[in-house]
């Protein structure tokens, strides 16, 4: 599915050897790009295939020799270099599977008879991008050529569209080096993969897994009520007799629970209405007139009746459960498999018999279904904020999945780009970016509503002044100075004409010009952010891309997936462009606040003085709200574009007080990327790129997070913190890449959630705005309290495939978690080892240091955080004798207090038994002195 690259580079006389993994050799024709297959026919290429025996598909080293084996023993049969065979049996290493390489060496390959495969294209109905279809009507677009989408497509993306790019004409505009907005939507895909996904809404749970995870925005996602579903396909035209039934026929969807194609679910509810509340034979007949044509306009359009969004809500209240409706764009898709194998768990989890999504075989007949779905869903409304917070709320949906949703963030990234199949880089992009469309798109409105209210008050001060001036409660002057008109039309300069004689006090005219320009310029910005040059609107935030593996999709020409600026720049130079684009937008967004201040104060009848010295307003004296709405700026790279090549101007950058956020997508190769890296001298032990996160922590002034697309919520938790904090901040994410790293298309968030599973990659968050000390502003949520091996991550990339052996007979095996606690005298002396997938295998040594390494990071992360440290201890024994102290203390100080009130008591007990006896005493004395 994933293609031949640079297949235009092939001649007659090439030979093309093909590793078709773990597919065999037809499946590998089957999932290949239809296009290819033509090319490569045409072409008359000798075909060869890798054709792995049944060992080597179950040990990576005999398959390593077996596809080596084959390459010698192609290059050797073309003569194009002299090797022999002998030489090439003795030199190989390691030993183990010299016979594997030595009868791959030796085998007689046939080259493979391709046959020219079926075409399919000829009755699929060509598709207008959808950006050009609802982009490509305005007005301001056509006064602005390079950006004028609709003339790029007629140009230029109809010549890529149909293969015919070497028919391009010299364009002037081209030479300017821009490329209009979503100028991606031109590329077709549909020609490059044999299958397609198809939705089975009966099988559909409501997870959301699909949508949020699909790299290529092909999946388009609504949730909306019967009644919406029913007003968008009137408003496709046609069926406007079925209005007075439409509230009576929504109430009657809201009842039925079978999900498919909604012109079946429409007719049902239809013939269901008409059997509890028949028409009359002539409203009948012209109402099931509308009903056909409202189910030709709405078509096979898939909507499914879920827990979550319908039967859920439809048991709280009635006719509030909704229907989801989920398409596939062909045009998009790529083929990677991630949706139908997230699907695939989702059922086994729901213990359904079919997942909801499948891979089909896609011919003319599914093309033409998947593009008629794709244009009505294009037609239907938004899913609503409401339900959008009450969807996300849900713990096993989550905040991302409910925000790509929405079609505003779905979308936020186009696709049709040479990012490769199942991309975990155009993933996180299309995350982040739908995050942060999601998030500012309230902002935006809030301030074009406060335009609003500002322009209105404005016009309506403007009114007063003239009516003052008019003096119109003169009423018999007005109307003697109207009483010779000739025309019933009057103009203002004829009504000044015949009413001079009035007295006026006159009106201030500097004061009124003052007025109306400012409410001039209000209305221009308020048009200006609400829809701009191409209908978008002004650009909610703007991208950066260092040049790097992300730049070579996000910047070839002519496919553009963005609808924001983007600037593509060296390594070099990108921090200092980035600032540079940075202050341009925040001059910008101050120059907006400075309108609104000198508006609020003209308003209130302040000073023009005031006035005058709000034009020294900078983005720094606006307050913490207004910042927010100022468009923040993400400077996307990868470790090494960002890193050694540009640590200088993004350690300057994290020191600033700018909103940059940057986007680092980790490549994680450790040093050990390609084959000179494994024990060559270019070796590395240590690559200070992978601790990029923690170098960031020091600047301490900036936002810092270390996130993964396999814990959206924890991504989803970062993103929104770094947009919030209104300086400078880092992200660096996790991006696995099938192709580079080695894994299947449809692998990549396994991979990313076993780099986080294994603490290889570990989550945290540090935010420089909670209260407290360092320590305690760092939080490590997210991370998995049951950790697997972190050599499982590693082990399943074919990139360090070299770097794992069969263990057999190595000297003293010891695990990898107690081998690294080992003296580099003990680590010499023992073989570090792990048990994956039911296997013992040995570790690179050097490779086995660098994965102790990591482990010590995220040792270093729970100490800084405060979870674990070699002090607790020490720690501990303090606080118990401080503890034992004190309380030592309070008791000899209530033993000290009980014995003076001891002796109080008994002094008090002595004198009262002295002042008694005493007392009887003398009674005794008295009473014998009376009787004698």
């Amino acid at each position: 599915q994933q293609g031949i690259p640079a297949i235009q580079r092939l001649h007659s006389d090439s030979q093309l050897l093909i590793d078709p993994g773990s597919l065999s050799r037809d499946e590998y024709l089957a999932a290949l790009p239809i296009q290819q297959v033509s090319q490569l026919k045409q072409l008359g290429v000798a075909l060869f295939f890798i054709l792995y025996s049944a060992e080597s598909r179950e040990d990576e080293a005999v398959a390593s020799a077996q596809r080596i084996g084959t390459l010698f023993h192609l290059i050797t049969g073309s003569e194009a270099v002299e090797l022999r065979e002998s030489r090439l049996i003795e030199q190989y290493h390691p030993q183990q599977q010299r016979e594997s390489f030595e009868a791959a060496l030796g085998e007689r390959l046939q080259p493979y008879a391709l046959q020219q495969p079926a075409e399919r294209n000829e009755a699929v109905t060509q598709q207008t991008p959808m950006a050009v279809r609802h982009l490509g009507h305005s007005d301001d677009a056509l006064n602005n050529g390079y950006q004028n989408l609709s003339r790029f497509w007629d140009q230029t993306g109809v010549l890529y569209r149909d293969g015919l790019e070497a028919l391009q004409s010299v364009d002037p505009f081209i030479a300017t080096g821009q490329i209009p907005p979503l100028s991606s939507t031109f590329n077709n895909h549909s020609n490059q993969s044999a299958t397609l996904p198809q939705f089975n809404a009966a099988s559909c749970s409501g997870c959301g897994e699909c949508w949020s995870h699909c790299p290529d925005s092909a999946i388009g996602a609504t949730s909306l009520t019967p009644s919406q579903l029913l007003e968008a396909g009137m408003k496709m035209g046609g069926a406007d007799a079925l209005r007075p039934h439409l509230s009576k026929l929504s109430k009657v969807l809201s009842t039925l629970t079978e999900s498919g194609p909604s012109d079946q679910l429409i007719q049902q509810g239809w013939t269901t209405l008409m059997e509890q509340a028949p028409l009359a034979e002539e409203r009948r007949a012209t109402a099931d007139e509308a009903v056909a044509t409202l189910c030709k306009n709405l078509g096979s359009l898939p909507v499914a009746h879920t827990q979550p969004l319908f039967h859920q809500l439809e048991a709280k209240k009635p006719q509030a459960g909704e229907l989801l409706a989920l398409v596939i764009n062909p045009d998009s898709c790529k083929g990677c498999g991630i949706c139908t194998t997230l699907c695939a768990i989702e059922a086994e989890k729901q213990g359904a018999e079919v997942a909801a999504l499948t891979q089909q075989h896609s011919d003319t007949s599914a093309l033409n279904t998947h593009y008629n779905q794709w244009r009505s869903w294009e037609q239907l409304p938004d899913t609503s904020s409401n339900t959008l917070i009450e969807f996300g709320a849900r713990p096993e949906i989550g905040a991302l999945t409910a925000t790509l949703l929405s079609r505003y963030a779905a979308m936020a990234v186009a696709g049709g780009d040479h990012a490769e199949p199942g991309s975990g880089e155009k993933l996180v992009v299309r995350q982040l970016l739908g995050i942060t469309e999601y998030r500012q798109q309230p902002l935006v409105q809030q301030q074009l509503q406060e335009l609003e209210t500002l322009y209105k008050q404005l016009m309506e001060g403007i009114r007063e002044q003239l009516a003052a001036a008019s003096h119109i409660d003169d009423l018999a002057a007005l109307a003697e100075g109207l009483d010779d008109l000739s025309n019933r039309n009057l103009t203002l300069s004829t009504l000044a004409e015949k009413t001079a004689g009035i007295e006026s006090e006159g009106i201030d005219a500097y004061a009124l010009k003052e007025w109306i320009e400012l409410a001039e310029a209000i209305n221009q910005e308020q048009q200006q952010i609400a829809a701009g040059d191409q209908s978008l609107g002004r650009a909610r935030y703007s991208l950066a891309f260092a040049s790097g593996t992300a730049a070579t999709w996000a910047g070839t020409f002519p496919f553009n997936p963005f609808q924001v600026p983007v600037t593509i720049g060296s390594a070099a130079e990108i921090g200092a462009l980035a600032s540079g684009l940075m202050e341009g937008q925040l001059e910008q967004a101050t120059t907006t606040h400075r309108l609104i201040h000198k508006a609020k104060n003209l308003l209130k009848n302040g000073a023009q003085a005031e006035r005058k010295e709000m034009d020294r307003l900078t983005w720094r004296d606006l307050s913490d709200d207004e910042q927010q709405q100022c468009a923040p700026l993400l400077l996307i790279g990868n470790d090494t574009t960002l890193g050694a090549a540009a640590s200088g101007g993004l350690s300057w950058l994290l020191n600033s007080d700018l909103p940059i956020k940057v986007i680092v997508l980790a490549e994680m190769d450790l040093g050990f990327a390609g084959e000179s890296g494994l024990h060559g001298a270019n070796h590395r032990h240590s690559d200070a790129r992978s601790e990029l996160a923690l170098a960031a922590l020091a600047q301490r002034n900036a936002y810092v997070a270390q996130s993964s697309i396999a814990n959206p919520e924890h991504l989803n938790h970062a993103m929104r913190e770094a947009l919030q904090y209104n300086g400078p901040a880092l992200l660096r994410i996790h991006a696995p890449s099938p192709q580079r790293h080695g894994f299947a298309s449809d692998q990549t968030l396994a991979q990313a959630n076993r780099a986080v599973t294994s603490r290889a990659f570990p989550l945290f968050r540090y935010s420089p705005d909670l209260p407290g000390v360092f320590g305690t502003r760092i939080t490590l949520e997210g991370n998995t309290t049951e950790p697997d091996t972190i050599a499982s991550w590693a082990f399943h990339e074919q990139r360090f495939a070299g770097l794992f052996t069969a263990l057999d007979g190595d000297k003293g095996p010891t695990p990898l978690e107690q081998w690294i606690t080992l003296d580099s005298r003990g680590q010499n002396n023992k073989t570090p080892t792990c048990t994956v997938d039911d296997g013992e295998y040995a570790i690179d040594s050097d490779f086995a240091r660098r994965l102790g390494q990591l482990l010590q990071q995220w040792q270093m992360l729970q100490e800084l955080a405060g979870v674990v440290t070699p002090f607790t201890e020490q720690v501990q024994q303090q606080a118990e004798t401080r503890i034992a102290a004190s309380h030592q203390a309070e008791v000899d100080a209530l033993k000290q207090a009980h014995q003076q009130e001891l002796q109080t008591l008994r002094e008090q007990l002595e004198d009262e038994v002295t002042t008694r006896i005493t007392g009887q005493l003398s009674a005794l004395v008295e009473s014998y002195s009376d009787t004698h």
